[in-house]
């Protein structure tokens, strides 16, 4: 097993994951995928955390892909506080701390109802209507509420589709929460941070990876 991937498949703690480990991570999900004997028609990402994953594992599996998006009420406050980074210091030194830390993750479970969401982006796409086996992807599964509206918008389309979920992190929920959808393929069962999230240290070279990619 790949040292990056033994690291996370192993990990207890919350951790600053780099792009060169998402790429590999991304690169590992693929490998999976494809031990499943399944002959995917397309990839699906959930946009935005899964933008670069997507783009690799599309790559890797010889596979056209799209992204959709479907908006958290949590992600709009994110995007909100993104415009004050003193804001986003303060709530990752407080999320740092494992007894600050679960009223936090409490506060952002009220929020995890989806806001709205949006048409696959077809710009990459298969133009078959009917698609037999999709591969969703997202960096994370924490309730299930977003893989579970993807799923309903690719067979609202697809009504036979075989639908296979490959996430990075399955997060393990307390006894009083709720879980409406599982991955197929997970590496970790702990959520990161990921160079995607605007507070990393590395969103700024994960910028120019998608710049660098055209993703």
């Amino acid at each position: 097993m790949n040292d990056i991937v033994k690291k996370y498949a192993d990990i207890e703690d919350t951790v600053f994951m780099s792009v060169e480990e998402a790429k590999v991570l991304s690169e590992e999900l693929a490998d999976r995928a494809k031990q499943l004997d399944i002959e995917f028609d397309q990839i699906v990402g959930i946009a935005n955390g899964a933008r670069l994953m997507t783009t690799i594992i599309a790559e890797r599996m010889g596979l056209p892909y799209q992204m959709l998006t479907i908006r958290r009420k949590g992600s709009v406050i994110k995007e909100y506080l993104s415009r004050f980074p003193l804001l986003i210091r303060f709530f990752s030194f407080w999320y740092s701390i494992p007894v600050l830390k679960y009223p936090l993750v409490e506060a952002m479970c009220r929020l995890r109802g989806l806001s709205d969401t949006s048409d696959l982006n077809s710009s990459k796409s298969n133009k078959s209507n009917q698609l037999k086996n999709i591969l969703i992807v997202d960096d994370a599964l924490e309730f299930g509420s977003t893989i579970e509206a993807a799923k309903t918008i690719m067979k609202s389309n697809n009504e036979n589709a075989n639908i296979v979920v490959a996430v990075i992190s399955w997060r393990v929920l307390r006894p009083n929460e709720e879980q409406v959808a599982t991955p197929d393929i997970f590496i970790t069962r702990m959520v990161q941070h990921y160079p995607w999230s605007m507070n990393s240290p590395h969103f700024t070279e994960y910028e120019q990876w998608l710049i660098d990619h055209d993703a």
